[in-house]
């Protein structure tokens, strides 16, 4: 009966049952000039921000980047140890299978008591002073990567649409269903330009002609896309992540009313993602 009883207690503080808390992780645990990440193979969440930079962004774009994406008030309210990662769109002669993130870290703990997560919070074996050090450390690395993407001279592609595809099949990448929540983030002008589906030609994009696209239910019935469409969809696996669409639209749609808009959400509503949090320039590029 002893023996019975003994076997309890270990189910019920077995770790595979109590599953690992954040505040449990200690600053030591962590691979502090690495990742940032806990040692342990642990996966909370993941927030990738693709940013299509195949058009060289302006002093606007690189600013709302900064402000709505990359800001310390912004990264304080991903979850610590949730990985943040950025993916450089730049089609400077990179496929989309051989882009990787130009940053993937996990998001420390920062060591403020004011903080809404009870992990920031500093304690007795890891006081604020010691959380600060990752903290900055973090933020010094993703400053690097800010001024990396402000000098990008733009590119001859945008393979949009198969970087989604790569995103969402590529291991190494990080972002499948075994994470307990994801969020992309979609900073672009959202203009595909592939060989395979080239939007400033199908919506006539031109300085001597009216702008208007074909909806996405047509492009993907066209006879030369068709198959194409058909196999590039991204499959997300069991669960889908939370998509936020910060639209470059200065570029070429500065009124909203070509149709690139709803090409994508009829794209994402092909996936089951219905809801889409979109963002949208005030700037124009005629006044910069």
């Amino acid at each position: 009966m002893k023996k019975n009883y003994l076997v309890i207690l270990i189910i019920l503080f077995s770790g595979s049952i109590f599953p690992i808390d954040r505040i449990d992780i200690e600053v030591d645990e962590t691979n502090s000039f690495g990742d940032m990440c806990p040692k342990e193979d642990v996966k909370f969440g993941h927030t990738v921000v693709l940013i299509d930079t195949t058009a060289p962004l302006s002093k606007a774009q690189s600013t709302i980047i900064d402000r709505l994406v990359l800001d310390n008030r912004i990264l304080k309210k991903i979850p610590p140890y949730d990985r943040f990662s950025i993916l450089n769109l730049n089609g400077a002669d990179i496929q989309a299978s051989e882009t990787n993130f130009i940053f993937s870290k996990c998001r420390p703990r920062n060591g403020e008591s004011t903080s809404p997560h009870k992990a920031d919070h500093g304690t007795f074996w890891n006081p604020e002073r010691k959380l600060k050090v990752n903290w900055n450390l973090f933020l010094g690395s993703l400053n690097n990567v800010k001024d990396s993407l402000d000098k990008q001279p733009g590119g001859n592609f945008t393979q949009l649409i198969e970087m989604l595809k790569e995103l969402s099949r590529l291991p190494d990448l990080e972002f499948d269903d075994s994470y307990e929540t994801r969020k992309l983030i979609i900073v672009s002008d959202l203009v595909q330009a592939s060989e395979s589906l080239n939007l400033y030609e199908e919506c006539s994009i031109a300085y001597n002609r009216t702008a208007k696209c074909p909806s996405w239910n047509k492009l993907k019935e066209k006879r030369s896309f068709k198959n194409w469409i058909r196999t590039s969809l991204p499959d997300f696996g069991s669960y889908n992540p939370e998509i936020e669409i910060i639209y470059l639209n200065s570029n070429v749609d500065p009124k909203l009313n070509i149709g690139i808009l709803e090409i994508w959400e009829d794209f994402f509503s092909d996936l089951g993602i219905s809801r889409l949090k979109i963002e949208v320039e005030t700037s124009n590029r005629r006044f910069q």
